[in-house]
Protein backbone atom coordinates (compact mmCIF):
# COMPACT_ATOMS: atom_id res chain seq x y z
CA UNK A 1 0.00 0.00 0.00
CA UNK A 2 1.43 3.57 -1.17
CA UNK A 3 2.07 6.09 1.27
CA UNK A 4 -0.95 8.33 -0.70
CA UNK A 5 -3.08 5.51 0.64
CA UNK A 6 -2.62 5.68 4.08
CA UNK A 7 -2.65 9.50 4.44
CA UNK A 8 -5.22 11.10 2.94
CA UNK A 9 -4.22 14.27 0.63
CA UNK A 10 -5.60 17.13 3.91
CA UNK A 11 -3.35 15.26 6.09
CA UNK A 12 -0.10 15.15 4.17
CA UNK A 13 2.23 17.66 4.27
CA UNK A 14 4.31 19.04 1.44
CA UNK A 15 7.70 18.49 0.94
CA UNK A 16 8.56 18.20 5.08
CA UNK A 17 11.64 18.77 6.44
CA UNK A 18 13.35 15.91 8.38
CA UNK A 19 15.78 16.83 11.35
CA UNK A 20 17.80 13.56 12.90
CA UNK A 21 18.36 13.51 16.42
CA UNK A 22 20.59 11.02 16.86
CA UNK A 23 23.62 10.05 19.10
CA UNK A 24 27.13 10.21 17.14
CA UNK A 25 28.18 6.95 16.03
CA UNK A 26 24.54 5.68 14.95
CA UNK A 27 24.73 5.41 11.48
CA UNK A 28 23.40 8.38 9.52
CA UNK A 29 26.09 8.31 7.35
CA UNK A 30 24.74 5.26 5.93
CA UNK A 31 21.59 6.86 5.93
CA UNK A 32 22.35 9.35 4.33
CA UNK A 33 24.26 7.46 1.37
CA UNK A 34 20.92 5.60 0.95
CA UNK A 35 18.64 8.37 0.70
CA UNK A 36 21.06 10.52 -1.40
CA UNK A 37 22.00 7.09 -3.82
CA UNK A 38 18.16 5.99 -3.61
CA UNK A 39 16.23 9.17 -3.94
CA UNK A 40 18.67 11.36 -6.12
CA UNK A 41 17.17 14.81 -7.28
CA UNK A 42 13.83 14.19 -5.47
CA UNK A 43 14.96 15.27 -1.97
CA UNK A 44 17.86 16.72 -0.44
CA UNK A 45 19.64 14.97 1.84
CA UNK A 46 22.39 16.83 4.25
CA UNK A 47 24.81 14.84 6.24
CA UNK A 48 25.91 17.35 8.96
CA UNK A 49 26.00 20.07 6.62
CA UNK A 50 28.37 22.56 9.52
CA UNK A 51 31.41 20.48 9.54
CA UNK A 52 32.51 22.82 12.91
CA UNK A 53 29.91 21.21 15.80
CA UNK A 54 31.49 23.14 17.98
CA UNK A 55 30.40 26.89 16.13
CA UNK A 56 26.81 25.44 17.32
CA UNK A 57 27.43 24.76 21.13
CA UNK A 58 26.53 28.26 22.10
CA UNK A 59 23.52 27.91 20.70
CA UNK A 60 22.40 24.52 22.70
CA UNK A 61 18.24 24.32 22.92
CA UNK A 62 17.84 27.30 21.89
CA UNK A 63 14.21 27.64 22.69
CA UNK A 64 14.14 31.51 23.80
CA UNK A 65 13.66 34.13 20.87
CA UNK A 66 17.56 35.88 21.97
CA UNK A 67 19.27 32.26 21.18
CA UNK A 68 16.96 31.95 17.72
CA UNK A 69 17.61 35.57 16.51
CA UNK A 70 20.99 34.81 17.04
CA UNK A 71 21.57 31.96 15.23
CA UNK A 72 19.55 33.19 12.15
CA UNK A 73 22.14 36.28 12.47
CA UNK A 74 25.03 33.96 12.47
CA UNK A 75 26.11 34.06 8.97
CA UNK A 76 26.82 30.18 8.49
CA UNK A 77 24.28 28.79 10.94
CA UNK A 78 21.73 31.52 9.67
CA UNK A 79 22.50 30.93 6.07
CA UNK A 80 22.50 27.29 6.09
CA UNK A 81 18.95 27.41 7.85
CA UNK A 82 17.61 29.51 4.95
CA UNK A 83 19.10 27.27 2.07
CA UNK A 84 17.32 24.32 3.48
CA UNK A 85 14.34 26.32 4.53
CA UNK A 86 13.96 27.51 0.66
CA UNK A 87 14.99 24.08 -0.53
CA UNK A 88 12.15 22.71 0.88
CA UNK A 89 10.04 25.10 -1.48
CA UNK A 90 10.63 22.90 -4.05
CA UNK A 91 11.35 19.30 -2.66
CA UNK A 92 11.64 17.68 0.87
CA UNK A 93 14.66 18.34 2.91
CA UNK A 94 16.61 15.33 5.62
CA UNK A 95 19.00 16.84 7.21
CA UNK A 96 21.25 13.51 8.85
CA UNK A 97 23.59 13.42 11.91
CA UNK A 98 23.86 15.41 15.31
CA UNK A 99 25.37 18.40 14.79
CA UNK A 100 22.15 20.39 14.02
CA UNK A 101 20.04 19.27 16.74
CA UNK A 102 20.41 22.31 18.60
CA UNK A 103 18.57 23.96 15.76
CA UNK A 104 15.80 22.60 16.38
CA UNK A 105 13.73 25.26 17.66
CA UNK A 106 15.30 27.71 15.20
CA UNK A 107 13.67 25.06 11.78
CA UNK A 108 10.75 24.86 13.94
CA UNK A 109 10.24 28.82 14.23
CA UNK A 110 10.36 29.12 10.34
CA UNK A 111 8.55 25.87 9.46
CA UNK A 112 5.83 25.16 12.00
CA UNK A 113 4.25 22.17 11.27
CA UNK A 114 6.11 21.36 8.15
CA UNK A 115 9.16 20.15 10.48
CA UNK A 116 9.28 16.78 11.23
CA UNK A 117 11.68 15.20 13.79
CA UNK A 118 13.41 11.65 13.32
Amino acid sequence: MGVHRRYPAHRRILNPVVLTLTLPRSGTTLLHTYFREGWGEGIRAEHEPIQHAARLRHLFRCFDAELQDRALQDPVIGGLVRELVRSAERRPVIVFGNTLSHLAPVFHRLLGDRLRLL
